[in-house]
């Protein structure tokens, strides 16, 4: 009867062990079928701050300038959705439509993922996407755009030296900067997760730093990878099920600036980590994902490597661009023949806040004038092709 009774609970926990890897499986995206279900018209992107998704947005703005899908624009200049504040409606930042209705396409621009409020812009479930970065380089590159610790005039004192004075005590500093009305009160302290969703007062805890990230990880449809973003736009490509043509670009505001390349010491790094923790879990979350989700797909290597070429090919020509001759792609089992021209350039080089201006242009020619979007546009654009 013993030796019964200990079989029973051996095969109850080999039960239960199993059932529980089932549960967290599910939790964590195998393949994209998962989406099958949803409109590839509907899209929100969460677009994160200094990960590369001014790069990302390229892409989606293009598609929607192409396609007529209408997008959620903000009323002004500016390219920001409340971002940095949350707001209990949305609509008031958003420019109206011209029929008055309230649902959208794409939403894409900087605004805080909220999910009970961000659903109500769409008239069915959305792709929900958004973009993670390394937090050690995004917060390299968060000092350098907002000047962290620099001080006017100083041409010399690198990135690198000034994050090694700010994470001495970063407490400290960070108050000199904290944003007492924004709900993005820090621009250190996990912004990833701050820009998706997380509050402030939240960042110790974490408890409640990993149920946020899980419920991101089990949220988002795709979560791209700013140091893996071939891979993560040939899985945009199936997600969404685009062209090639759809995926091509190039980097957007990728400067040089002093301390880019200098290399951090150990010491730093580990300070860095300690303080944004948060960004670290999610980040290397949503990169285990992303490697599972490439092991899933059919030929997703030869497709990359393709993809890599093309966009290498049409890179080279839309930088040095000459109007008296196209680029003939070839077809590949990949791809159908593309050709690049002037008019497919100034979309791929055109960067947000000109696109926003276009698009507002476009959806409320009433408002926005022609000259509006060209003030800003066209002439620097082409100096800028054939620069």
């Amino acid at each position: 009867m013993l030796r019964k009774l200990k079989a029973v609970k051996i095969i109850i926990g080999v039960i239960l062990i199993y059932t529980c890897a089932l549960l967290i499986a599910s939790f964590i995206k195998s393949d994209l079928r998962s989406t099958t279900l949803h409109s590839r018209n509907y899209l929100l992107f969460i677009k994160t701050h200094k990960t590369g998704s001014s790069t990302a947005i390229n892409l989606f703005q293009r598609f929607a300038f192409l396609n007529n899908l209408t997008v959620a624009l903000p009323r002004n200049d500016d390219v920001f959705l409340g971002w940095p504040r949350l707001l209990t409606n949305i609509l008031d930042v958003t420019l109206s439509l011209p029929n008055n209705s309230t649902k959208f396409n794409y939403v894409i621009n900087h605004i805080i993922y909220r999910t009970d409020l961000i659903p109500s812009l769409f008239p069915a479930e959305p792709v929900k996407v958004t973009l993670v970065r390394e937090p050690v380089q995004q917060i390299r590159s968060s000092f350098n755009y907002y000047n962290i610790l620099h001080e006017e005039g100083d041409t010399t004192t690198s990135v690198v030296k000034r994050m090694e004075l700010f994470f001495s005590d970063p407490v400290r500093f960070d108050s000199s900067y904290y944003m007492d009305n924004w709900f993005v009160k820090s621009r250190t302290r996990n912004p990833q997760l701050a820009d998706l969703g997380l509050p402030y007062d939240k960042m110790n805890n974490m408890t409640l730093i990993h149920q946020h990230v899980s419920m991101i990880i089990s949220d988002f449809n795709l979560i791209m990878v700013a140091d893996m973003m071939d891979e993560s736009l040939v899985l945009l490509k199936r997600l969404m099920r685009w062209q090639l043509i759809d995926i091509l670009y190039e980097k957007k505001y990728s400067l040089p600036y002093i301390g880019k390349d200098e290399i951090i010491s150990e010491e730093l790094e580990s300070k860095i980590n300690s303080w944004v923790l948060g960004d670290n879990l999610l980040y290397w979350k949503a990169k285990e994902v992303l490697f599972r989700l490439m092991a899933n797909e059919k030929n997703f290597k030869e497709e990359l490597l393709n993809f890599r070429e093309i966009n290498m090919q049409v890179e080279s020509y839309c930088r040095s661009f000459d109007d008296k001759h196209e680029l003939v792609v070839p077809e590949t089992p990949w791809n159908t023949e593309l050709t690049i021209n002037i008019s497919f350039c100034k979309n791929y080089l055109r960067k947000e806040r000109p696109f926003t201006r276009l698009l507002q242009s476009k959806q409320r020619p009433d408002l926005f004038d022609k000259a509006y979007y060209e003030e800003i546009e066209d002439s620097k654009l082409l100096v800028n092709i054939v620069s």
